[in-house]
């Protein structure tokens, strides 16, 4: 499932489950990743 087909009251609660790991692993990806671009952009080595 795309973000962009997530609206943004869906509340995550009402989901099973597994969905809400999902949902939860796919932000902390998402933190990650942009994290990830500035140290970059301030010349910090990311692994």
């Amino acid at each position: 499932m795309l973000a962009e087909n997530i609206p943004a009251t869906d509340n995550l609660n009402s989901r099973p489950n597994a969905e809400r790991e999902k949902e939860k692993c796919r932000i902390e990806r998402l933190e990650q990743e942009k994290d990830d671009k500035q140290d970059r952009k301030q010349g910090k080595r990311v692994q």
